[in-house]
């Protein structure tokens, strides 16, 4: 008869195999996701027109306006903003992602490019890719929404008539018109809203580590608008200070920052940083942090043998034993910490790790000492 401690046993052994591998799992896909996005970056703005005049306002959205268009058709520059939905994850909204107000007044849909198709493609319920739907008439919408949200047709329609109404010409009537150097003059004709129907199911990833983190940072089946450069250049200015992502070669030999200058037309306005550098960033922090938590776990367990041996010459064999161990760990850490710096993962948790090391050790040595002075030279005899 098989006993029940042996079968708990047998099922803990498994479900720690089982958690192993999906840790590897996890980590390969990461890895294997960081790869495909080498050549990505996102933009970054030093400076966004705080605190200025309308007018110098006005300029920066110029710049920003020139350097999206710019990267959309030199570098595949596209938008992914999901941050309304991070927002509504971070307070807890049980709200659909329908397009609809949350009851709090959160915005429920992202907003992406037409480039963005390149990179995550979306197909229509008919089967048809996504790109060849799209309407680009300045005075039209589009928004890409999951066929289970079709029953909402008729309000998505008002609620984002309303959006592109706001976006391209009640801004500019309230707060930029009067700008002398403004350039935005829209012919203000009757808004439409193109509503293009998707499948179900169909994955948005995010292009960030902070979204959806247990989901693969994807956002699946939420209604999404397509952003074709027919809202007030503040609006492109809000977005590409957070959501710009763009393709560029490493291999090129003009720095990249210089390359971004070169394209706003300005030195210093914006600089890039690298999805792939920091997506392994994150990785590594991860993968070191669940290397140390291990290891601290075997050293404490260790210890506790060590301290429960009641013969002091076992106990001195078990410190020898723990010290070697501890010296090997130390190695260990070591040789990772040089694969880390490829990576771009900083020393902090090494240290960490490496000061609990030396912790232990200097418990155990400071032990042996105690112990020789109690026992003096009897302590071979005991």
């Amino acid at each position: 008869m098989v006993r029940m401690s042996h079968v708990i046993k047998n099922f803990q052994i498994i479900k720690q195999e089982e958690y192993c591998y999906i840790f590897l799992l996890d980590c390969n896909n990461k890895i294997h996701k960081c790869k495909n996005m080498s050549n990505i970056y996102r933009v970054v703005m030093n400076y966004m027109g705080q605190d200025c005049s309308i007018e110098k306002e006005v300029e920066i959205q110029n710049f920003a306006n020139i350097t999206y268009n710019k990267l959309a058709k030199q570098n595949n520059g596209f938008l992914m903003d999901a941050d309304s939905i991070h927002i509504c994850d971070l307070l807890g909204c049980d709200s659909e992602l329908n397009g609809i107000y949350s009851e709090n007044g959160q915005e429920t849909h992202i907003t992406i490019t037409p480039n963005y198709l390149k990179f995550n493609p979306i197909i229509t319920v008919n089967g048809e890719s996504v790109e060849k739907m799209i309407d680009y008439d300045e005075n039209v919408l589009n928004i890409l929404v999951p066929e289970k949200y079709m029953q909402k047709e008729n309000e998505l329609i008002r609620q984002f008539t309303d959006y592109l109404n706001f976006n391209r010409f009640q801004i500019y009537e309230r707060v930029y018109k009067k700008s002398i150097n403004n350039i935005w003059d829209p012919k203000e004709e009757q808004a439409f809203v193109n509503i293009i129907p998707i499948k179900n199911g169909q994955a948005f990833y995010t292009f960030t580590d902070i979204i959806r983190n247990e989901e693969n940072n994807s956002i699946v089946d939420p209604v999404s608008v397509i952003y074709t450069n027919n809202f007030h250049p503040s609006y492109i200015l809000g977005e590409a200070s957070r959501v710009l992502y763009f393709q560029y070669d490493d291999n090129d030999k003009e720095n990249i920052d210089s390359y971004l200058s070169e394209i706003a037309g300005i030195n210093g306005f914006i600089k890039a940083e690298s999805i792939y550098k920091e997506k392994l960033h994150n990785l590594g922090r991860f993968v070191i942090d669940t290397m140390l938590s291990c290891l601290w776990l075997v050293l404490i367990f260790l210890s506790y043998i060590e301290v429960s041996v009641s013969s002091h010459k076992d106990r001195k064999r078990w410190t020898s034993a723990i010290n070697a161990l501890t010296i090997v760990i130390a190695m260990v850490i070591c040789v990772f910490a040089s694969q880390v710096n490829i990576i771009f993962v900083g020393h902090l948790n090494i240290v960490k790790g490496m000061i609990l090391l030396v912790g232990i050790e200097m418990i155990l040595v400071l032990r042996d000492y105690n112990d020789e002075r109690i026992y003096g030279g009897r302590s071979n005899e005991i």
